[in-house]
């Protein structure tokens, strides 16, 4: 797990990325938004045309460690819905 918070924290804007969860959905896209600060980070990913859903991965820090990294999918004017857990980053 800390490998991928690491990995997150590599992620510049214009890279490619490609995340998948857990269950095994895959999202490719570039950061269209990174925000790290002392409490994580945040990426969010758009993967196609703007009325496509967006993606982000988010990991975040506790007074005992990181949580599991988790991605999260939001349609065109909704809210953000968890996909499941980080299982790699690309």
């Amino acid at each position: 797990m800390v490998a991928l918070v690491e990995q997150l924290y590599d992620v510049r804007p214009g890279d490619d990325v490609v995340v998948e969860t857990d269950d095994g959905t895959r999202v490719a896209g570039r950061p269209s938004r990174i925000e790290r600060d002392e409490a994580g980070v945040r990426i969010e990913l758009c993967p196609g045309p703007r009325n496509a859903p967006q993606y982000r991965v988010r990991a975040v820090r506790t007074p005992g460690g990181w949580e599991s990294p988790r991605v999260e999918r939001r349609p065109m004017g909704g809210e953000w819905t968890d996909c499941g857990e980080l299982a790699a980053l690309a």
